[in-house]
């Protein structure tokens, strides 16, 4: 820390800390803060913090304007693609008093955000949906061709996560989604391997392949090539089968890079059932 003083008398102090996270983090904690509350008499700090998802960071910015009052505490905005995240930071006398502010805080930022908060906390949706898997005693297997594995990727960095997450296939032919997942020849003809018809069969092969409570698939053009009129770059579908029901989807994302459009549908799919283990099924 440097501390500096002006002609006028007024001192500030301006402190620099190590890029990595992980140690900027750490140092912030047992030293910064303490340090910021000894000199400015602000008492205790503490912040809370919201992952959501489905969200530009333009929009988010637009639904939570005004809802914290400066006086109150302080809004900010990460974004770590596909991560994006607000937080609010207050101060009061004693830690009663702070966390009784930062939950009127959370209240009125959860209310603003609605099902685009999947959770309080720095926590990926595989964390979450791990969570809810766990919670009502259900298990998952996917089947993807876009996202080339990248949904088990997520899923599999989660400790523990071999409690309910069975098995991951990457049926990215069309002959591997007949083969494996029983993907009809006529679906794939008549409506193309990017296709809600053909993503509800993926979803509900890879159920009955694992034996698993949920069925989770993929299918999309990530581009830059293959695209077509019909089915511009960027066209995904995304297929979720339980016993007796089945939800699927075709999005438009755009012509965005193709690790932009895996990353984008993996986050989709992951969150599709995420609303509908939270019962939050549109």
């Amino acid at each position: 820390a440097l501390t500096l003083s002006s002609d006028h008398g007024a001192t500030r102090t301006i402190v620099c800390l190590p890029g990595v996270p992980r140690e900027m983090k750490r140092m912030a904690e047992e030293t910064v803060l303490p340090m910021i509350a000894e000199r400015g008499g602000l008492g205790v700090i503490g912040s809370r913090v919201f992952s959501t998802v489905g969200l530009s960071e333009s929009r988010l910015d637009e639904l939570l304007a005004g809802s914290v009052d400066p006086a109150e505490g302080r809004l900010s905005f990460r974004a770590a693609f596909p991560r994006l995240q607000a937080g609010v930071t207050a101060t009061a006398a004693t830690r009663r008093e702070l966390e009784e502010r930062l939950d009127r805080l959370e209240a009125r930022i959860a209310e603003r955000l609605g099902h685009h908060l999947y959770a309080i906390g720095d926590e990926g949706l595989e964390e979450t949906v791990g969570r809810l898997l766990r919670e009502s005693g259900a298990t998952l297997a996917v089947a993807e061709s876009c996202t080339g594995g990248l949904i088990g990727h997520r899923l599999t960095e989660v400790p523990g996560s071999s409690a309910y997450f069975l098995m991951g296939v990457v049926t990215y032919s069309n002959e591997s989604k007949q083969r494996l997942l029983g993907v009809k020849e006529e679906t794939l003809a008549r409506e193309g391997a990017v296709s809600e018809a053909t993503v509800a069969e993926m979803a509900r092969g890879v159920r009955e392949l694992a034996g698993a409570t949920y069925g989770l698939a993929t299918s999309g053009i990530a581009g830059p090539g293959g695209g077509s009129p019909e089915k511009p770059i960027g066209t995904v579908c995304i297929g979720l089968a339980w016993d007796g029901g089945i939800w699927t989807r075709r999005l438009q994302l755009g012509s965005r890079s193709r690790s932009w459009v895996k990353e984008m549908t993996a986050q989709l799919a992951l969150d599709r059932l995420r609303r509908h283990l939270a019962g939050l099924d549109d």
